[in-house]
Order: C-alpha cells, then sequence, then structure tokens
C-alpha cells in the first residue's frame, strides 16, 4: 500500500485538489493528489500530473482518434488499436469530469509551496504526453518536486527532453536511437525478448511490491528500463520500427 501522508494543516486544506498547470484551446495539463492519499498501487502517493482533451471525454476520445491531440505518434493509443495499459474509464474519466466542474484551481503557486514543504515526489504523463508542456512549467515542477518519473514517445520531436524524461520506446531500433540522442530509455518489450546490457529489468516487473515513489530510476538521467508488456491489452503489444 501507498505511504499514508500527514494530515494537512489548516492552511493546506484550503487547498482543492488539484490546479491547472496550463492549457490550450485543445488540451489541459492537470497535476492532482496533493492532499488525499494516492490509491495507485504501482505509484505510490506521488502527484500526478494528466494531460487531458479538453473537450473530449477520455473513452471518446480514444475512439474517434482525438487523443492524438495528447499522445502524439505513440503506437500504444486504443485508436491504432495499441495496448496502452491506462484504464481511460477510471482515473483519466474521473480527473476530466472533475476539471469539466470547475474542481481545479488556476493558481499554481500554493501547490509548488506544498510540494516544495511536503517533499513531495510526482510523476509527469500519468495520462497523455508530458513533451507537450511548456518546457519552463516542467523544469518549475521539477525544481519544487522531491524526485520525479516522467516518459515521453515525443522524444524525436523534442530532443531538448533529453536527461528530463525517459524516451518510451518500442523496438531496439528506437532505443539505440534515442540513447544516441542523450536520452535514457524505457522500453516496453515482449516477454521473450532479452535485455540490453546496459538496461535493467523495471523492479516492479520483478517484484509487485515496490513502488515508482521508492524507485524513481525513471528519472529521464539514471537508466535505461525495460518492462514486459502488462495491462489488460498487452496482447496488443506489437513490435513497432522507427522511421
Amino acid at each position: 500500500m501507498g505511504k499514508q501522508l500527514p494530515a494537512p494543516t489548516y492552511g493546506e486544506a484550503l487547498l482543492t485538489n488539484g490546479c491547472i498547470l496550463w492549457e490550450t484551446n485543445d488540451i489541459v495539463a492537470i497535476a492532482t493528489g496533493f492532499i488525499n492519499k494516492s490509491s495507485n498501487i504501482k505509484t505510490g502517493p506521488m502527484i500526478q500530473i494528466w494531460i487531458l482533451v479538453k473537450n473530449s471525454h477520455p473513452v471518446e476520445a480514444s475512439q474517434t482518434g482525438d487523443d492524438e491531440l495528447i499522445c502524439g505518434n505513440c503506437s500504444h493509443r486504443w485508436f491504432l488499436d495499441g495496448g496502452c495499459y491506462v484504464n481511460l474509464g477510471q482515473a483519466p474519466a474521473q480527473v476530466w469530469k472533475a476539471y469539466q466542474a470547475g474542481s481545479y484551481s488556476y493558481d499554481q503557486e500554493p501547490y509548488l509551496e506544498a510540494v516544495t514543504k511536503r517533499k513531495r515526489k510526482g510523476r509527469f504523463g500519468s495520462y497523455g504526453d508530458p513533451a507537450l508542456i511548456p518546457v519552463g512549467i516542467i523544469q518549475r515542477w521539477k525544481q519544487a518536486l522531491d524526485g520525479d518519473t516522467g516518459y515521453t514517445h515525443q522524444w524525436l520531436d523534442y530532443p531538448e527532453l533529453a536527461g528530463v524524461f525517459q524516451a518510451s520506446v518500442d523496438s531496439l531500433e528506437e532505443k539505440q536511437l534515442a540513447n544516441a540522442m542523450g536520452f535514457k530509455t524505457f522500453r516496453v518489450k515482449h516477454d521473450d525478448e532479452p535485455l540490453e546490457r546496459d538496461e535493467m529489468y523495471c523492479p516492479a516487473d520483478l517484484h509487485p511490491d515496490i513502488q515508482c515513489i521508492k524507485c524513481l530510476k525513471c528519472d529521464g538521467k539514471t537508466k535505461n528500463i525495460a518492462i514486459n508488456g502488462h495491462g489488460a491489452r498487452k496482447k496488443k503489444l506489437r513490435p513497432k520500427s522507427c522511421n
């Protein structure tokens, strides 16, 4: 189970459950999990940063192809019959509905202060690709957080994020190219594919009781990580070459 967070102070209790980092006419980036203990058994009680299509329910966006706005060229998108492990009808849908209801603040300052004061750790891209968030905002939050993880499938288009996020790759060819660009990688592989000599298995893949909040090796600069396909749609995992 996740670590129990201390009870909020009076000032912290005045915070809503999250804030808006950034938005355009089409997409919005939202941070949640400041006060309440995270129910995410895999990650533990990390700040979760979501990138969502503003005007479409996450499930609907995955059906119409509008998820391209937030996932780019990711081959795991449901619209492409991919094997994305995220259950869009659960947490992403709850966050989207709360956004539609006006539940999140546009004032980031109290949240950044709470993150720093409590030495909170964060996860960029709980759903959606964090490369879409302006790099200045990314860096501001990374400086406030006491450690973080993050992944981008858009690494070819955002080389400036080398050392910031893991490059999400789907083949050895992609891994080698991303490494040459200065990225550490997170490779989703088939069960029978071997590791490269400079890769390590995701600890949670070997020991499900290990949480991301304790590991933090997917910080964009520490290790090349590999994991076997997982989630309800893992059978849809397929090799992908980099063109």
